[in-house]
């Protein structure tokens, strides 16, 4: 295996840590304000839903790479680094997914406007 195929887990997982600890800041610390939310869906909502989908294609494909990365690595501490990224990315995709229900369902209870399927994500 390549030195940077050795690499790779690390980076995502401390790339995963980063946006996990960012995900619990905005679970804690809702983002917007109810009159904010009243005020423009398209300048908070909207763009919130499109923060979510893109970060949920990426982790899910960086936690897909470690997973094959994790199969095809031989050494047990680089392997089971990947293995413990994929495992962040899938935690930091969970926590993205519920802020965004949060998030839905204020905007549903504040402004009677009800999300798309799946939180407003499809």
């Amino acid at each position: 295996m390549s030195p940077v195929a050795r690499v790779i887990p690390w980076l995502v997982l401390g790339f995963a840590l980063i946006a996990l600890l960012l995900g619990y800041y905005e679970w804690t610390h809702p983002p917007f304000t109810d009159e904010q939310l009243r005020a423009s869906l398209n300048d908070t909502f909207e763009v919130a839903t499109s923060t979510t989908r893109v970060f949920g294609i990426v982790f899910l494909g960086l936690g897909a790479i470690c997973i094959v990365l994790a199969r095809k690595i031989t050494a047990g501490a680089t392997q089971l680094v990947a293995y413990l990224a994929a495992a962040a990315c899938a935690l930091t995709l969970a926590v993205f997914l519920h802020n965004q229900s949060v998030l839905a369902h204020r905007v549903t209870d504040l402004t009677g406007h009800k999300p798309s399927p799946l939180f407003g994500l499809l």
